[in-house]
């Protein structure tokens, strides 16, 4: 039997500002995206005829409220199967988390569905575009895994950060669902007036750039819920150089000069109950 098995992406989000509110409704934001090493498994497997989807997460849809069941659905309507095929999706990315798994997984099943019936005709920009159909961060998992985004999300500028540091993320016990979150967002605060200047010389560079950045989700998630006051604090002790949500929450992550620090800091995570995860930005082939 015919078999493909990806790994698709989680990623963070470097820095993420609320620039306003468009005349759509959609929140107008600019954010650092960097995917990194801890991943969700797609695998596609031949059959007879048809489409058939499996997941190993039984709190999850299999129907068309899962973005791995929509893409694989306009990619059919896009481009047509050529045959029958089976996708399985193994969760690790954690969900609710800013982690971008759902769009990790909706453009990893493009990419793979591409793949997996040989359609080497159809273009990544063409890939792109009907992955914009899909979510506003999905067409980044189609990129080298490093852009600033602006927009909705959508508008990409592919861009070079430096990678040589360690990520540790902790996932708190609760979810925050992405558009409770945004509207939120929108009804609370006022557009940033930050400049949003990076500087990706060299780490140390990056890091002081960061620094004078943020994530303007953090103005009310830190207020609704004190938990990540303590969390944040645990980071910045364990030797984090960077602390932030990523995306809408709830994940919170701390960025480590020092690999050994970060796993230590992983460890006293794991020993104070905490789910942890120890990952690297990564760059991705595209």
């Amino acid at each position: 039997m015919k078999e493909l098995v990806i790994e698709v992406p989680a990623k963070i989000n470097l820095f993420l500002h609320y620039l306003g509110t468009r005349t759509d409704g959609f929140a107008e934001i600019i954010t650092g995206l960097q995917t990194i090493d801890l991943f969700d498994t797609l695998i596609f497997q031949e059959i007879g005829s048809g489409f058939e989807f499996y997941c190993d997460r039984e709190d999850l849809p299999r129907d068309e409220n899962n973005l791995v069941y929509r893409a694989a659905s306009l990619f059919r309507d896009s481009f047509g199967f050529p045959g029958g095929v089976r996708i399985v999706l193994k969760k690790r990315i954690p969900i609710e988390a800013g982690l971008g798994g759902g769009s990790a997984d909706a453009a990893g099943t493009l990419a793979g569905l591409r793949e997996f019936f040989g359609l080497n005709n159809i273009s990544n920009g063409e890939l792109q575009n009907v992955a914009s159909f899909l979510g506003s961060d999905v067409p980044f998992f189609l990129t080298r895994g490093q852009a600033i985004a602006r927009g909705r999300g959508e508008i990409l500028d592919e861009v070079e950060f430096p990678t040589n540091y360690t990520v540790v993320i902790i996932k708190p016990e609760f979810g925050i669902s992405t558009r409770w979150a945004y509207d939120y967002l929108k009804n609370s605060l006022t557009p940033s007036q930050k400049e949003f200047i990076l500087s990706p010389i060299n780490l140390d560079t990056f890091l002081e750039s960061l620094s004078r950045l943020g994530n303007d989700f953090e103005n009310f998630l830190f207020v609704r819920y004190p938990e990540y006051i303590g969390l944040a604090g645990f980071l910045r002790d364990c030797g984090a150089q960077i602390v932030r949500i990523t995306g809408s929450g709830s994940a919170i992550y701390g960025i480590f000069k020092d690999e050994n620090e970060a796993r230590r800091a992983k460890e006293k995570g794991k020993q104070r109950g905490l789910e942890t995860y120890l990952s690297h930005s990564i760059i991705l082939k595209f």
